[in-house]
């Protein structure tokens, strides 16, 4: 997702960034999407009919769809940081908006009770969040402009240690006008390019989360993809073959937060066979690819979430380098 200029500090107009995203960055599939009230300006309702009129434009079945979204900023202070901004997105357009300032939404309790009467999708961003209601909230930022935040902190991996069940997102959260470009992308497997299919595949956790280059992962433990749980009565058989634009440093096989079988290709591809003698009971698994080169981390691994707030990171406010 990238924001336009219906947020207070980003740039570009709605059909510009449309139009950037598919003609320039190649995307099948891009969601505009602004805050809906921070830190003092409200996303107007004649603003979400303007987004979500570009929507019905410029979605073509097939080529190219646009979602009508926006980003829900309630913060809960009992995270550090304080962030449970939401992206919410759409299938199609005609649906309403949900703002904190707008009565009966101004907490996010109170948010997906109302969104349960429709379509959306949702997923929380930054790294610190509250799984509210997991039907609705079915996956999570890992990456994004401002970080890496499955490396730079343990708290999505403690959830899933807990026991939720995440899907990978990869978006951009960028304020800059160039969506597709601006740092991760989100790899979708769906089984066409139409709104209802790419929602289908969110909703089943069928998603590959990167920092902005294409590597292509196909993941199976039998004939489960990824998104899926399965159960099997003896060590399960996983299989994995990665593709990637440029070499790959290493592919690793998590099971439980924890590296269970490591290949170093220093090539374009990889492939993983491992059959995991784990112990009874409930895992989860996923791959981590890492190309050759700078892992670009904002902020180092376990360092103060707030640094790259507070403008202390790596890079510059809000645009880490793919």
């Amino acid at each position: 997702h990238c924001h336009s200029e219906f947020s207070f500090d980003a740039e570009g107009q709605s059909d510009e960034l449309i139009h950037f995203a598919r003609d320039a960055a190649g995307l099948d599939a891009v969601c505009i999407i602004d805050n809906d009230y921070y830190p003092h300006k409200s996303l107007t309702e004649a603003e979400w009919r303007v987004t979500q009129k570009y929507s019905e434009r410029y979605t073509q079945e097939g080529k190219f769809i646009v979602f009508p979204g926006w980003e829900y900023t309630y913060h809960r202070r009992d995270l550090t940081p304080s962030f449970n901004h939401r992206v919410i997105m759409y299938p199609r357009p005609g649906w309403p908006l949900f703002r904190r300032t707008d009565r009966g939404a101004r907490n996010e309790h109170d948010l997906m009770r109302q969104l349960r009467h429709t379509p959306a999708v949702c997923y929380p961003h930054h790294c610190s969040y509250k799984i509210i209601a997991p039907e609705i909230d079915r996956n999570v930022e890992v990456c994004s402009s401002w970080r890496v935040c499955l490396e730079e902190s343990d708290f999505t991996i403690a959830q899933l240690q807990a026991g939720q069940k995440l899907g990978f997102i990869g978006s951009s959260d960028s304020h800059r006008a160039v969506p597709g470009l601006g740092g991760a992308l989100t790899g979708i497997i769906a089984s066409d390019l139409t709104p209802e299919a790419l929602f289908d595949a969110y909703r089943a956790r069928r998603t590959i989360a990167t920092q902005g280059y294409r590597v292509d992962i196909d993941f199976l433990m039998g004939d489960t993809i990824t998104g899926g749980s399965t159960t099997v009565t003896e060590a399960p058989m996983l299989v994995a073959h990665v593709q990637a634009p440029k070499p790959i440093e290493f592919m690793e096989l998590i099971c439980d937060g924890v590296p269970r079988h490591r290949v170093e290709p220093d090539c374009r591809e990889a492939s993983i066979l491992y059959e995991d003698d784990c112990a009874p009971g409930r895992h989860f698994y996923f791959v981590r690819v890492k190309l050759v080169g700078d892992p670009s981390f904002n902020a180092l691994p376990k360092e103060n979430f707030l640094g790259p707030f507070k403008r202390t990171g790596n890079y510059p406010h809000n645009l880490s380098r793919a």
